[in-house]
């Protein structure tokens, strides 16, 4: 049957706004391979949330096609907007917590 439209369009909708949701999380002290699972894991909770909402999580396929449009749109508009507008960047910097004396996800303790 596919995706249904009110679907893939709140996938899109889900996908421009996940960047800044990454870009709370991610930390600049984790490995590149650890931030982009976080990246992938919180675009797949999004979309499965988005599928969940509009009622579809009984169909595989939708979630399917819904991670990969909130996927590719995540990934773009961080490229094509988010990052050149200095919006994440910023977002990045504030929740960032190396130098605030929290242990990160690689074990060692920032400090002040």
């Amino acid at each position: 049957m596919g995706i249904d439209e009110t679907t893939a369009l709140w996938s899109a909708i889900v996908g421009f706004v996940v960047p800044l949701a990454i870009a709370t999380i991610n930390q600049s002290s984790w490995q590149p391979r650890t931030r982009g699972g976080v990246a992938f894991a919180i675009c797949l909770l999004a979309a499965t949330g988005t599928v969940y909402f509009n009622g579809d999580l009984d169909q595989i396929d939708d979630l399917a096609v819904a991670f990969l449009i909130v996927f590719g749109t995540a990934i773009s508009t961080y490229h094509q907007f988010w990052k050149p507008t200095t919006i994440a960047p910023t977002v990045e910097r504030a929740t960032d917590m190396a130098g605030k004396g929290i242990r990160g996800l690689t074990g060692t303790e920032h400090r002040f």
